[in-house]
């Protein structure tokens, strides 16, 4: 017992070792700044617009206006972060949001609000988010001493986002039950302007990351980049499919929480928290997982693994023996997700790290519209058998990728540690 006891605890303490680590301790605080901030500014928004208007229509449409930029313009956003300071461009991104939020929380206060506010809100905020994101994720390795604490960071990075996507939901509708829209929406902008402040207290050398190259130039160099390179297309490919066919399930609660298993409000919640509950998980284990394996094969299976819980999931008799499946689906996902973060910041060379994940990040705003297909598909053939149908393609898509590439199951993380601003070696071609 004392031993299995010591082998927890020496793992906690390994995975929360960046947290040691002055840079990337003010970027961690920041990020739970902005991210706590950035997901009550969502729930503050669709709440405030269907309460405007009483329109689902018009909900998806403020969703639809927020991902438009950041699908549009994520490449452009990854090329900027190869070419200039990432750290002013995440400073001056997050100040716009704040802006923009304190404009919202004027507007709601004063009772000046109209959804056409609510509208340009959302397209300012993914206008942000499309350079904000590819340089916040772009910065991450050169806030650590070498590229194999990546395997630690990341996980340590993705728990900011998931406890945020449980906690702070709650938050503001409490905050908007007891105070209005317009206390929210000054909250999210604190969080905003947090992560501007931290982030500029970052101390790094300077990297001078000049181009005679345009910037649409530059940034199709990284598309080309990921085409070229077998693992890296694998990867980013995978996370498009899972994206469109079957990411978007928890889009899909509230239909199977009313019409498939009859539940209320608070049922729906229980299954969000089982979804949570079983991410945490993963995230609290992926780093040994992927040690021990190698990231390619965590990703092959957890893929797999993801897409088998859902099918089962959208096809269980019972609401307990469902919340059982969506935990699962919950932890495979980010055994998944993470994984694939993991293989990119470890081989992926500084010069071509902004395009690359601007490019990978764009999974996120291509989710709601894989979403919206799903729920389409739903309205014809159920929502059961809409989900199983997407989540079997990711399946298939998995068992595929697992036969025909080996080199992906053959990735490791590097045995000898690569200082964090130059490339690690290159993964194995499939």
């Amino acid at each position: 017992m004392k031993k299995t006891i010591g082998a927890i605890a020496a793992h906690f303490v390994r995975l929360f070792s960046p947290l040691r680590h002055r840079n990337f301790r003010f970027y961690w605080a920041g990020l739970v700044a902005q991210v706590g901030g950035q997901q009550m500014m969502a729930v503050t928004l669709g709440w405030l617009a269907f309460d405007l208007s009483g329109s689902p229509l018009t909900l998806g449409m403020i969703n639809l206006l927020q991902a438009a930029p950041r699908i549009l313009l994520n490449l452009l956003g990854g090329a900027m972060a190869d070419r200039l300071d990432r750290r002013l461009i995440i400073t001056l991104g997050q100040t716009g949001a704040a802006l923009v939020m304190v404009t919202l929380a004027v507007l709601t206060t004063t009772g000046a609000i109209e959804i056409w506010h609510l509208g340009a809100g959302a397209v300012v905020i993914g206008f942000v988010l499309a350079f904000d994101e590819p340089s916040r994720q772009a910065l991450l390795p050169s806030l650590l001493p070498n590229r194999s604490m990546l395997a630690e960071a990341i996980p340590v990075v993705s728990i900011a986002w998931q406890l945020n996507r449980i906690v702070a939901p709650a938050v503001a509708g409490f905050v908007i039950a007891a105070s209005g829209a317009g206390t929210s929406f000054f909250i999210s902008a604190a969080g905003a302007a947090t992560m501007a402040a931290l982030v500029r207290m970052i101390r790094l050398p300077h990297v001078s990351r000049r181009s005679k190259q345009s910037l649409l130039r530059t940034a199709i160099e990284g598309a080309v980049y990921v085409r070229r390179n077998p693992v890296f297309r694998v990867v980013i490919g995978l996370a498009f499919f899972n994206s469109i066919f079957a990411l978007g399930y928890m889009l899909m609660m509230p239909v199977f929480a009313a019409d498939v298993f009859g539940v209320d409000s608070r049922g729906l919640g229980v299954m969000y928290s089982a979804a949570g509950a079983g991410g945490i998980l993963g995230l609290l284990t992926v780093s040994p997982l992927v040690r021990g394996l190698g990231p390619g094969r965590v990703i092959v299976g957890g893929l797999g693994l993801f897409a088998g819980s859902l099918i089962a999931f959208a096809l269980s008799p019972t609401y307990l023996l469902a919340l059982g499946f969506l935990a699962v689906a919950g932890y495979a996902g980010h055994l998944y997700t993470t994984s694939g973060d993991m293989v990119l910041q470890m081989f992926v060379p500084d010069a071509l790290r902004g395009r690359v994940m601007g490019l990978y990040a764009m999974l996120w705003a291509v989710m709601p519209l894989g979403a919206a297909g799903l729920n389409t598909a739903a309205s014809f053939i159920g929502a059961r058998y809409a989900l199983a149908g997407g989540a079997s393609l990711v399946l298939l898509a998995a068992i595929t990728v697992a036969a025909v590439a080996p080199g992906l199951r053959r990735v490791r993380l590097p045995d000898a540690p690569a200082p964090a601003d130059e490339p690690a070696a290159q993964p194995a071609r499939p």
